[in-house]
């Protein structure tokens, strides 16, 4: 019966000296690590954390098409300055270059990525065929966005 009594009692602060511990670690606030009042963003139920999901993913998805426009107001910019600079130091009949335009229609997302998929692998395809390091330096720029209606 000790032998029994013994077992329970280590049985029972195994158990409980663990959870003893950890509810008095400090959370980074402070306050206690496992309080339920730990986080006032906590959302208060499941359709409020789907929608704090969902708020969160748009505020992503926002952020990366700013800095997509960023990259393409960038992009532009470097092709005019070029383009001025070879207008500035060469006949514009004999500059070699090229300027294409195209509108598509892309019917749904999975449309769009195989379009865009197909864009990269021929740009890719180019460069590898074409580049180097000796000959004439030429720059390709590519940009595709979204038309708006």
């Amino acid at each position: 019966m000790q032998r029994f009594s013994i077992f329970l009692f280590l049985l029972f602060a195994t158990a409980a000296l663990p959870a003893a511990a950890s509810a008095q670690i400090p959370a980074a606030d402070g306050g206690p690590l496992f309080s339920k009042h730990n986080d006032e963003d906590r959302p208060k139920s499941f359709k409020e954390g789907l929608e704090k999901m969902r708020i969160d993913k748009e505020k992503k998805e926002h952020e990366e098409m700013i800095s997509r426009g960023d990259s393409a107001a960038k992009l532009a910019e470097e092709v005019q300055e070029d383009i001025a600079a070879l207008a500035s130091t060469r006949d514009a009949e004999s500059t070699p270059s090229l300027g294409l335009d195209a509108q598509i229609v892309l019917r749904d997302p999975d449309e769009r990525s195989a379009f865009l998929r197909d864009v990269q692998r021929a740009f890719t395809r180019l460069a590898e065929k074409y580049g180097g390091t000796k000959g004439d330096a030429y720059r390709i720029a590519l940009a595709c966005y979204p038309k708006e209606k």
